[in-house]
């Protein structure tokens, strides 16, 4: 055989390799099966003898390049249902991802639902619990005053203690402005001399949570143009606020805690003051708000 016809013979051999490599080893076995069948036409086209051991060895080649195909699709054929399975489990993990972060998105909102939910009920507990322990605070506030201010606070401006429609003078204060105070046309004068000061320091020692021996020296020390006299005042002031504030009081707490306070206030204390004497100052006090016995 001629030197370029072997060339030939490798250019061919190559050439389907490389086509069953790139492309399909099918298309190259045809072609190479097209070749061998027209190799009478070959060898005339291009004056090239084959020999027998040539055209067996390329049909034994072709052979083998089809069995090593038909092995290879099946292996191809296996691995792409394979390949195709694990697709199928990945795209049904990737459907049951999507539904559990979709579950979990659905949850996290229920969560915060919830959350909100507990969130204004403890706002609401601790709303509740304060307006308790307020409550709280002010009832033991309220035991508290009327343990300590519940007796005197029955006791009228004269110091008998009111019991319905009866005054009992069996009280540690009974009678206590007897000689000591003038009343007359609702204005009320304390005798202011030091003797009856020292008089209504005494009773406010004796019963310190009896607020109008407070208000007589509030009234001597006003006459004295002592300063001292508001602390007085302020002290029946602020006992009066209690005793108001406990069932069954005696009405004359009411009236003198409004004089008080306006005595108390610098654009109403002339409207308490009596005019009458220039140089003292004295209480008015409509009558109707004391008890009769308190003159």
């Amino acid at each position: 055989m001629k030197r370029h016809s072997i060339i030939l013979i490798i250019v061919i051999i190559c050439a389907l390799c490389a086509l069953g490599i790139l492309i399909s080893w099918w298309l190259a076995i045809s072609i190479g099966l097209i070749i061998l069948g027209t190799l009478g036409h070959v060898e005339r086209i291009f004056n090239i003898k084959w020999s027998r051991k040539w055209s067996i060895f390329l049909l034994f080649l072709f052979i083998l390049f089809s069995l090593g195909n038909i092995i290879k699709s099946e292996h191809s054929e296996d691995a792409s249902k394979i390949a195709k399975g694990q697709i199928a489990d990945l795209t049904k993990k990737e459907d049951e991802l999507r539904k559990d972060l979709k579950q979990a998105k659905n949850d996290t909102t229920t969560a915060k639902g919830e959350i909100a939910d507990l969130t204004e009920k403890e706002r609401d507990l601790r709303q509740k619990l304060q307006q308790a322990e307020d409550a709280a605070t002010t009832a033991k506030g309220q035991i508290a005053d009327l343990t300590e201010y519940g007796e005197v606070a029955t006791y009228n401006f004269g110091g008998y203690q009111q019991s319905g429609q009866w005054l009992s003078p069996f009280t540690p204060v009974s009678k206590w402005t007897n000689g000591y105070l003038t009343v007359r046309d609702g204005v009320y004068t304390f005798d202011c001399s030091q003797n009856s000061m020292d008089y209504y320091e005494n009773i406010i020692k004796k019963c310190p949570k009896f607020p109008f021996p407070y208000l007589a020296l509030s009234q001597c020390l006003l006459n004295r143009k002592d300063p001292s006299w508001k602390e007085y005042a302020a002290k029946a002031q602020s006992i009066l606020n209690k005793t108001t504030e406990i069932p069954l009081h005696s009405q004359d707490h009411d009236g003198w805690l409004e004089q008080v306070n306006k005595i108390l206030d610098p654009t109403q204390i002339n409207s308490v003051l009596s005019p009458r004497k220039k140089h003292e100052s004295e209480y008015m006090v409509p009558n109707k708000l004391l008890e009769k016995d308190a003159r």
